[in-house]
């Protein structure tokens, strides 16, 4: 017990608490403080070295960085990271992702099974549905069709129908084939 000022008191060891052991709140002589209790700071609290935490962070708001504007996290639970972010597992969203840039992966599978759609590394793509293009469609190759293909107009260099060829001054059998015409386009 101290009733008056006091300076330049050298300690090897401070401990503030209940008797025997004054080991609620302890200070040792290399600076190593200890509270069995909570510590509330009013102000700012700077650390120059590492923090660990054993438990559990409850905030409001928290940010991370040299500007505190790295990594944030909101109080609504928003979170914004200036930088990029490395999963080694797998992510799972449960509503919407928008893309502002471009999506690099390996392989893209998208649907239920992951199966309905799927872009390998080599750009190989399958879809298992339908595809319907509004627009033009341009192939720099051939086009194979496994079923029947439907059309009003081809525009093409040429179009070959198991043997038979048609270009824009020709049309082509093989020999010993015969070439039946129905004008209107009856399929009768």
């Amino acid at each position: 017990y101290v009733d008056n000022a006091v300076s330049n008191i050298q300690l090897t060891e401070l401990g503030v608490g209940s008797q025997p052991n004054y080991n609620n709140f302890t200070v040792d002589t290399n600076g190593n403080t200890a509270t069995n209790g909570t510590l509330a700071v009013d102000g700012d609290v700077s650390l120059n070295s590492n923090l660990a935490v054993a438990g559990e962070i409850s905030a409001n708001t928290l940010a991370i960085g040299s500007g505190y504007t790295e990594f944030t996290v909101d109080s609504a639970g928003a979170t914004s990271i200036s930088s990029t972010l490395e999963v080694d597992g797998d992510v799972s969203l449960n509503s919407n992702l928008a893309v502002v840039g471009e999506i690099s992966a390996n392989t893209l599978v998208i649907g239920t099974n992951y199966t309905e759609f799927t872009v390998d590394s080599a750009g190989a793509t399958s879809i298992a549905s339908t595809l319907e293009v509004d627009g033009d469609v341009s192939l720099n190759s051939n086009l194979a069709v496994a079923g029947t293909a439907y059309a009003t107009d081809i525009s093409a260099g040429s179009l070959i129908v198991d043997d038979l060829t048609l270009d824009s001054n020709s049309i082509t059998t093989p020999s010993n084939t015969d070439l039946l015409l129905q004008p209107g386009g009856s399929t009768d």
